[in-house]
């Protein structure tokens, strides 16, 4: 009892640590800033420094995984390899996901990478700070102004994701990942919470509602 809660005290000092890590690297390389906009675009310092942190993550999540699923088959028969891998889901701060790697059918990889949601944070709290409360940008009548941000900040953050954090996911043995479908996914989750609160106002209002409706299916 006592050895366990001293294991998993220190998992998670080191797990604080290497988030740590990675913010402070997010930081550095100017995160979410996009490159077309910045005075001065990261050294290749600050950039070695992301791609280290951003693995150290990667990795310490996958080890402490598997060693999860690990203990769960030695103490239990789950089943099938989904049931085990709902049982040891790590998750996150409860933005996002599920993974490619649930389609590969695979119960070593994480269904949700800490790395990848340290990207999404920040761009999601821009996201909320503009929809939500009582921002101008919070109009129940301009839905499309939700969507060209989404859209915006896809087009502003796809060239930096694939050309360098999809290789580092390559290089962990993660190809199935795709940081691209990960990023979108995260977005479009936070415009379907968005309209589903918006939903009881929306009723009440005909004409903004198949608005709504007709900027939504042009989104997608």
């Amino acid at each position: 009892g006592r050895r366990r809660q001293a294991r998993a005290g220190a998992s998670d000092s080191l797990v604080s640590r290497t988030r740590a890590a990675l913010k402070a690297a997010l930081a550095g390389i100017q995160w979410p800033r996009p490159w077309n906009k910045m005075v001065t675009t990261p050294t290749q310092t600050q950039l070695d420094a992301f791609r280290l942190a951003f693995v150290e993550l990667a990795s310490l999540q996958h080890a402490i995984h598997k060693a999860s699923v690990g203990s769960i088959r030695n103490s239990a028969d789950f089943g099938s390899s989904s049931s085990i891998r709902n049982s040891a889901d790590l998750g996150s701060s409860g933005n996002i996901r599920s993974s490619g790697s649930e389609a590969a059918g695979k119960t070593d990889v994480p269904s949700e990478l800490w790395a990848l949601d340290m990207l999404l944070e920040p761009v999601l709290m821009r996201f909320h700070f503009h929809f939500e409360g009582n921002k101008p940008t919070n109009n129940i009548e301009k839905p499309e102004w939700v969507f060209h941000t989404v859209l915006g900040q896809l087009a502003s953050h796809t060239q930096f994701l694939l050309d360098h954090v999809q290789p580092l996911l390559d290089e962990l043995g993660l190809p199935q990942v795709s940081v691209k479908d990960e990023f979108t996914r995260g977005l479009v989750l936070a415009v379907c919470v968005k309209l589903r609160n918006d939903l009881p106002r929306l009723l009440q209002l005909r004409a903004v509602f198949y608005h709504t409706i007709n900027e939504t299916l042009s989104f997608e």
